[in-house]
């Protein structure tokens, strides 16, 4: 049988109710997203823990805030990632952003604000002479710790006393991916159209 590759795995959000567990060997990592393009999409960062050849991603639940549970141990934030209508927008290069997860503590991962452009590509179809445009996308890593970690104590109330990492690596800062590669996708007329 054919193994079917699949792509990067969710690291969901926890729930309102969360507890962290005493001995679990877990953490939590807290982010946030910011986002405020007037274009729909969807951001997402991309992670791996050091050493395993997986790849997951975080992305935001209600609000701008992420607030995931990981098992202990050294990871990296090496990616990004935006789903446009149209296609995808990547990082040009993949950059690195270390994080601990620590058994019963969390860490702060920084704010990532992602902005979003449309930018003529110069090229004509279909024999017009306007030309097409592709999206381009700029990431900024932030320390926006004390808005976020207030946000964070509002929805997880009984974790307000959790003891949190927020000293940012170096590496968090401007122009993460150094630019960005979009990859339109074929749109798809069928049925579901009426065509």
């Amino acid at each position: 049988a054919i193994a079917a590759c699949a792509g990067p795995m969710e690291t969901p959000n926890i729930s309102l109710r969360y507890e962290l567990p005493g001995a679990g060997g877990t953490g939590l990592v807290i982010a946030s997203i910011a986002d405020s393009n007037p274009y729909p999409n969807r951001s997402i960062l991309l992670y791996r823990k050091i050493g395993d050849g997986g790849e997951s991603y975080f992305q935001p639940g209600a609000g701008e805030l992420i607030a995931a549970e990981l098992p202990a141990g050294d990871y990296e934030v090496h990616s990004w990632r935006v789903t446009v209508e149209d296609g995808s927008i990547v990082a040009a290069k993949p950059f690195h952003i270390g994080f601990r997860v620590t058994s019963g503590k969390a860490v702060y991962l920084g704010s990532y604000n992602f902005r979003l452009a449309l930018e003529p590509a110069g090229v004509t179809q279909f024999g017009s002479s306007a030309p097409t445009s592709k999206w381009v996308a700029d990431v900024t890593c932030t320390d926006q710790s004390e808005s976020d970690m207030r946000m964070f104590a509002a929805r997880y109330a009984a974790l307000s006393q959790l003891d949190v990492s927020t000293t940012l690596p170096p590496e968090c800062r401007e122009n993460l991916g150094e630019g960005s590669q979009y990859y339109a996708q074929r749109l798809r007329l069928g049925p579901e159209l009426g065509l």
